[in-house]
């Protein structure tokens, strides 16, 4: 990961942040991959508005931080209104029958690629 240094404000529990993100799947045979929509996403840490995984790994991280966040299954999806989801039709549809589907025994881990754009 990389770490802004010069950003005084790391974000924790309670923390607002905004992040930039992509998000893929290691379940996939070559993994697949999707760019966020152009509006970032802001929501509270701690707030259980996005999955746990991601609540957890951007503790710590400043504005202009990025990181990898390989997010096991039981950090992941449990909710249907759990974000961060893909925004594309196709995309979400595979999304949807991969993770939010209860006859699927096994939930591949969730890989976030994030960029921190504010902390409030």
């Amino acid at each position: 990961f990389v770490q802004a240094p010069d950003s005084p404000q790391a974000v924790s529990p309670g923390s607002e942040v905004t992040i930039r993100y992509t998000l893929g799947t290691t379940g996939a045979r070559n993994g697949w991959r999707i760019e966020t929509a152009p509006n970032p996403l802001t929501f509270g840490v701690g707030a259980h508005d996005v999955v746990l995984g991601l609540e957890k790994g951007v503790v710590g991280m400043r504005t202009g931080g990025r990181r990898r966040l390989l997010i096991p299954e039981k950090l992941g999806y449990i909710k249907p209104s759990d974000k961060p989801v893909p925004t594309g039709f196709a995309e979400f549809q595979r999304f949807k029958n991969l993770y939010l589907n209860p006859n699927i025994p096994y939930k591949p881990d969730v890989v976030i690629d994030v960029t921190m754009l504010k902390i409030r």
